[in-house]
């Protein structure tokens, strides 16, 4: 007869099988500590089913490491050296046997009379295990400190599955007595593996692409995108976006406004510092984990994640239970965290103590790493404002030169500019003969951008207009808006176009008449070639008046008005991440 023997038996009652719990039908490792079960008999002598019991496998191990078996049925016993004492306490350190009886089908079962039921209560079985550990023939039992953890896949629905502890009497016959939940230990993998991030946010950043110099998403581009949302996320209730730069560039160009939100949701630089290499031997770097972070986001409740954060050396379902009381507002999810609860999940085997002050080491490393986040967005924000501002003040100077044509040109027509006003304009027009004057560039469109400027020989003057397509040109620039010329005056048209780095222009020469219309038609010129036509075209000509400045600074404001294009177009991208990584009403002022 072998004495000091252990029988696992996991088991779910039926009447709970209709639970609501959140499992799936997947297998799942139960991890049992065989040390808190007591010790049992396997069989008498006379037990009616010793011939058709299912037979033991025997592994032979060292006292002296670390070892893991598995049973032909699946299941792993994890033991640690040091596992065994002798029966005067002493641990064994030599060779060991090891014998394990894993009954897990239906035949098995039948065959090794595993029935039975738990009071009055029909049990489903899912593995019933048997233990015993020998040295030289003698009974080993356990030791305490060093305590044997089992894995053994359970069968599918077994939602709620209870451990019991059995006695099998001399017929062959089996009762199971007291009752208890199997504990579920975590099992830690590589943080950079695991995905912290709200649902789609990975999947509206690859819709989006490219953006700036990224073609394709990688793991670093979306983790960056998604943290740098941590300065937006709210100290307060109301937080204000940061204003986009504005001003007018042009007569035409509006401004944008700006937006004000009420923001909810986890934040980003908590997501960022869990990702440290500090948490890697917690239940935060488990797959149990990362499916509750999914739900985290959907609950909008940066409080629930610090439930975990702070308690990190709880067992993962007792965070659940709390974390579900915390949602007692928001029912969806209050229900989910309630199934997590019920799977009872433990925390991770031989658990560091010092895993208790990671929470504090989280409190202190979210405040640094949202100051960091802040200073490179102030950064980032203040290279956009110095652009801006760069831009504005090419823009004044360029006011300041067309200033001085309009003032020059009226000087020459015999007119004193003293200020601009419409009553002096209107009282130094009054003498001149007004004319209708439209310039056409024939397929205007199809240039990047278009530049038309009427030249007047006789004074050395250029005057500059405007398209609002790229096809008729008929206003000027709000510092120089009008145009003087004697009737029946000779005077030139210029086009000079871009498209794609190549250069395109055409001149030609008319006669000022009360109703003037020009087409110009450009053609492809080297630029040493324009630059020669140009030079010669600014001969006699101040600074102010001359072409080539002008184009100098028309080269300036296309570049901005691309870089502004380029900017809106990030800013419509990093919205639709916003709506995501803050839900919050993300540009509805607009």
């Amino acid at each position: 007869m072998k004495i000091n023997l252990i029988i696992l038996a996991c088991f779910l009652f039926l009447i709970a099988c209709n639970s609501n719990s959140s499992n799936s039908n997947q297998e799942q490792s139960l991890i049992i500590n065989i040390e808190d079960l007591t010790k049992k008999i396997k069989y008498y002598p006379n037990d009616p089913f010793i011939e058709t019991f299912k037979k033991s496998e025997f592994f032979q191990l060292s006292g002296l490491e670390d070892q893991v078996v598995e049973t032909s049925n699946g299941t792993v016993l994890s033991i640690p050296k040091a596992a065994f004492r002798d029966q005067t306490g002493r641990i064994i350190e030599k060779e060991i046997t090891l014998e394990v009886v894993d009954i897990a089908s239906l035949e098995e079962q039948i065959q090794s009379n595993i029935s039975g039921q738990y009071k009055d209560k029909v049990l489903q079985k899912g593995a019933t295990l048997f233990i015993n550990a020998t040295k030289d023939g003698k009974q080993l039992i356990l030791n305490k400190d060093q305590p044997i953890y089992v894995a053994t896949p359970t069968a599918h629905g077994l939602k709620h599955a209870l451990i019991f502890e059995g006695i099998r009497n001399p017929q062959g016959e089996m009762q199971w007595l007291s009752s208890q939940k199997p504990k579920q230990f975590l099992i830690p993998m590589d943080l950079k593996e695991l995905d912290f991030l709200p649902p789609n946010f990975a999947l509206t950043v690859e819709q989006n692409l490219p953006f700036r110099n990224y073609k394709t998403a990688n793991k670093k581009l979306i983790d960056s995108l998604y943290y740098s949302f941590s300065p937006h996320y709210p100290r307060s209730k109301k937080t204000a976006h940061p204003s986009n730069v504005q001003f007018k560039f042009y007569q035409w160009e509006g401004q944008s406004s700006d937006t004000t939100s009420l923001c909810t949701g986890i934040d980003p630089g908590a997501i960022k510092v869990i990702k440290k290499k500090k948490f890697a031997a917690t239940f935060i770097a488990t797959k149990a984990f990362e499916q509750r972070m999914h739900y985290l986001h959907l609950a909008q409740e940066q409080a629930a994640l610090e439930v975990y954060l702070q308690h990190l050396d709880w067992d993962l379902s007792r965070c659940d239970d709390k974390v579900a009381q915390l949602l007692g507002t928001k029912p969806p999810q209050q229900l989910q965290f309630k199934a997590f609860a019920r799977e009872n999940w433990g925390n991770i085997k031989n658990l560091p103590t010092a895993v208790k002050n990671l929470g504090k080491y989280y409190s202190k490393q979210l405040q640094k790493t949202r100051q960091q986040l802040c200073q490179l967005k102030h950064t980032h924000d203040k290279a956009l404002q110095q652009k801006a501002a760069l831009a504005q003040r090419q823009r004044e100077n360029y006011q300041k030169v067309l200033h001085k044509r309009a003032t020059y040109r009226l000087k020459k027509f015999g007119f004193q500019l003293d200020k601009m006003g419409w009553i002096t304009i209107a009282e130094a027009l009054e003498p001149l003969d007004t004319f209708d004057l439209e310039i056409k560039v024939a397929k205007g469109a199809y240039y990047d951008r278009v530049h038309v400027y009427s030249i007047d020989k006789k004074i050395n003057s250029i005057f500059a207009f405007t398209s609002k397509d790229n096809n008729r040109f008929q206003a000027g620039y709000y510092g120089d808006p009008y145009l003087l010329y004697k009737k029946m005056q000779e005077a030139q048209a210029l086009v000079v176009a871009y498209r794609k780095g190549a250069v395109y222009y055409d001149l030609q020469t008319f006669q000022v008449a009360p109703i003037v219309r020009i087409e110009l038609h450009p053609q492809m010129v080297s630029p040493k070639a324009l630059k020669i036509l140009l030079k010669k075209l600014d001969s006699g000509h101040q600074r102010f008046n001359k072409l080539q400045l002008d184009l100098t600074y028309q080269a300036i404001f296309h570049k901005e008005k691309l870089r502004r294009k380029q900017l809106k177009k990030e800013q419509d991208f990093i919205q639709k991440l916003g709506f995501i990584a803050l839900p919050c009403t993300y540009g509805a002022q607009q």
